[in-house]
């Protein structure tokens, strides 16, 4: 136990005397951190994602969009880890998802109200560069909230999504063609 005690305590000095350096301030990086307050879920095999007729699983979700300033670059947080293949650049993945405006909180977009998953080829420019960054690596069975900044926005889904808005997406994997 003290042993342990002497590692964190050289530790922590370690970090203290590096912060002490010189008067350059511009070294000093600061950031906010940014806190989706959703909590994560438990882990879900892709074996237990099971469409129905429609190609779509289980009930459409509300993201949790916090009340803080829409952040200027993309968030990406699993609320529901998946275990299955991994969605990469040249897959065909099929996801479900549901939109809402960041600053309002109203629903835009809903592949539950168009009764259908929607598909598409990841890293070929069908969707916004957001959907681009935040599905690639997701597993299949991940469920995914992405915060969309205007400038990672455009280009959809759906092809009309509001532009120069923050926009919060929850996805849902539940496919990936290997091509």
């Amino acid at each position: 136990m003290l042993q342990r005690l002497l590692i964190i305590g050289g530790l922590l000095a370690m970090v203290v005397l590096s912060g002490c350096g010189g008067s350059d301030s511009s070294s000093t990086i600061s950031y906010e951190p940014f806190d989706l307050g959703a909590p994560r879920s438990h882990i879900r095999q892709d074996v237990q994602i099971k469409p129905g007729p429609n190609g779509l699983f289980g009930p459409e979700t509300e993201p949790v969009v916090p009340d803080q300033p829409a952040p200027e670059f993309l968030i990406s947080q699993d609320l529901i880890d998946g275990v299955g293949n991994l969605a990469r650049v040249g897959d065909t993945v099929t996801v479900q998802y549901v939109g809402y405006l960041y600053d309002s909180k109203k629903k835009f977009a809903s592949s539950w109200d168009e009764n259908k998953p929607f598909t598409f080829t990841l890293g070929k420019g069908e969707v916004s560069q957001g959907w681009e960054e935040g599905v690639f690596q997701m597993e299949i069975s991940d469920r995914r909230e992405l915060i969309i900044p205007p400038d990672l926005a455009v280009g959809g889904p759906p092809k009309d999504a509001p532009k120069g808005e923050t926009l919060v997406y929850v996805i849902d994997l539940l496919a990936v063609e290997e091509n």
